[in-house]
């Protein structure tokens, strides 16, 4: 989309008027730094004041919708978040929307990690929740608008939907995805937790996504073992169904003991034998001062009219968590997209001077800046 004024000479000293008025503002002109975050912290003292991250993302009609994990230095909590382009983020004003459990409850500590899915009419929420130790499993949740959610009394331990298994899954079950495929059945793939700090990938099935059934195959996806980057550590999937070719594709987060983590990429046809990518598919940074210049993980990846967009967690080096955004034709070479460092209203001061001399804009180049990395 671009946004031209008719007439450039008849704005120019519109332009000059404007910049005056910012100058003396104490406005200036904005500094694109290597890359930006589309989702920052929030203002100090409030509920995501140290870390945002593990989001989801749903493009819903025309709306991108975000349902992301808020840490305020003591517990987590998710709160939602809208955009026009997936790029320009307006938190809500009634964060969170969805907080820690009663006592008793397997959530009365933590929530975050959402999952979210319409279905239908009714959104719907898988969740990973926390009891002292910590200890996680799985929730559930429903909504009719996205914000005000109704916790489902589950059947497992403290009201949870999936509990601890008996193997690779024995200490935690968490940080999964969902997807509800053509026999309207769920599937979800979960990371599971054996206590040594070693994370594999389980998957599980259900009819109503409240009742869940784990895979005696379990689990579908560990280390790879060696000195490969994902050896000891896979979590944090993002599964995908591509119809045209009836297969699964995957997006995971992957770490070694000496390694940062690193987002990879796998595939299969049945959801459970899976192929992975030679190597990451995206990586940090590795540039100071960039917000994921230590850590890349947790990816939330959607098909969009082709292009696969992905927003993932940042790592920087002082270990603050925030989401990013990139873009891919085919969801293993990706582009980073980053924000402008200053902005004046939605569009910022350099779209501002140039509409207003008349330039012909293309407004998403100019809000993001593309990089390139492998």
């Amino acid at each position: 989309m671009y946004i031209k004024t008719p007439k450039r000479g008849i704005l120019v000293g519109i332009a000059a008027v404007v910049l005056s008025f910012l100058l003396v503002a104490g406005y200036t002109a904005p500094v694109l730094a290597d890359t930006e975050p589309v989702l920052d912290i929030g203002a100090s003292g409030t509920w995501d004041d140290t870390r945002v991250d593990r989001a989801c993302i749903i493009k819903d009609g025309g709306l991108y919708k975000m349902w992301y994990s808020g840490h305020n230095g003591s517990n987590y909590q998710i709160g939602y978040a809208t955009s026009n382009d997936g790029v320009l983020w307006e938190k809500y004003s009634g964060n969170p929307v969805l907080t820690a459990g009663s006592s008793g409850r397997f959530d009365e500590d933590n929530v975050m990690s959402p999952w979210v899915i319409k279905d239908g009419s009714t959104y719907k929420m898988w969740y990973s929740g926390s009891q002292t130790g910590p200890v996680w499993r799985i929730g559930y949740a429903t909504s009719s608008d996205g914000i005000s959610w109704t916790k489902f009394d589950g059947s497992e331990t403290a009201q949870s939907v999936l509990d601890l298994g008996a193997g690779f899954d024995v200490h935690d079950v968490f940080h999964c995805t969902v997807i509800k495929n053509e026999t309207d059945y769920f599937e979800m793939w979960y990371t599971g937790n054996d206590g040594s700090s070693n994370l594999a990938i389980g998957h599980a099935w259900s009819s109503d996504g409240e009742s869940w059934t784990k895979n005696s195959a379990n689990p579908v996806m560990d280390g790879t073992g060696g000195d490969s980057w994902d050896d000891t550590n896979v979590f944090s999937p993002c599964v995908i169904k591509v119809a045209e070719y009836a297969d699964y594709r995957m997006w995971y987060s992957g770490g070694n003991d000496s390694n940062t983590y690193k987002i990879g990429r796998a595939g299969c046809n049945d959801g459970v034998s899976w192929f992975k990518n030679l190597g990451p598919v995206f990586s940090e940074s590795g540039q100071a001062g960039d917000f994921d210049e230590i850590e890349v993980l947790a990816p939330c990846v959607i098909n969009d009219g082709g292009t696969y967009k992905m927003w993932y967690t940042g790592v920087d080096s002082s270990s603050t968590n925030r989401i990013g955004y990139a873009i891919s034709d085919d969801g293993i070479d990706w582009t980073r997209v980053s924000v402008p460092e200053f902005q004046i209203g939605s569009l910022g001061f350099l779209t501002m001077l140039m509409l207003t001399m008349g330039v012909a804009v293309p407004v998403t180049t100019v809000l993001a800046k593309k990089r390139k990395r492998k």
